[in-house]
């Protein structure tokens, strides 16, 4: 494991609470991103996003260093968590003239607009991603997580009641 601190904000801990994810599983996230550089990170912030599938749904946490501008880094404070339950199937496309501030770490190059073909209960629909061109490791930013994804989630549930 590396050997860094995360910080995890009374706010952040209080909101993963109520949606039954520990502070600790997000920890875990977060040491695994660094030891593995399976990460994007944000060149203009510094934010770094982390992603992790497990048995029923996809945790994302954004985390920042505690100390910018300090070399090496020893503590990262998490910034967001969010997730969705949609399974990632299979990269269907991407806009390589469409680039964002986000890099990916493994490879040290810039994210493109992705097209992800996602699967929940049965249904596959599409979604818009950030993807490294050269890997092809997709994230779905938080504002498709928790608009778009978890109203399509929600209207999945509701028709299979």
């Amino acid at each position: 494991m590396v050997m860094i601190d995360v910080l995890v904000p009374k706010e952040i801990e209080n909101a993963l609470a109520q949606k039954g994810i520990s502070a600790d599983m997000c920890k875990k996230l977060v040491y695994e991103a660094e030891e593995k550089k399976a990460k994007l990170i944000n060149k203009v912030t510094g934010e770094n996003l982390a992603k992790k599938i497990m048995d029923n749904i996809t945790l994302y946490v954004m985390y920042a260093p505690a100390a910018p501008g300090t070399h090496p880094v020893t503590a990262y404070v998490i910034k967001k968590v969010y997730s969705h339950k949609m399974r990632m199937k299979n990269l269907v496309y991407t806009v390589p003239e469409e680039v964002k501030d986000w890099w990916c770490a493994k490879d040290d190059v810039q994210t493109v607009r992705g097209q992800f073909d996602l699967e929940y209960m049965g249904i596959v629909r599409m979604a818009p991603t950030l993807t490294c061109p050269k890997c092809q490791e997709s994230y779905i930013e938080e504002d498709i997580a928790a608009k778009p994804v978890a109203v399509a989630e929600m209207l999945f549930e509701k028709k299979r009641a």
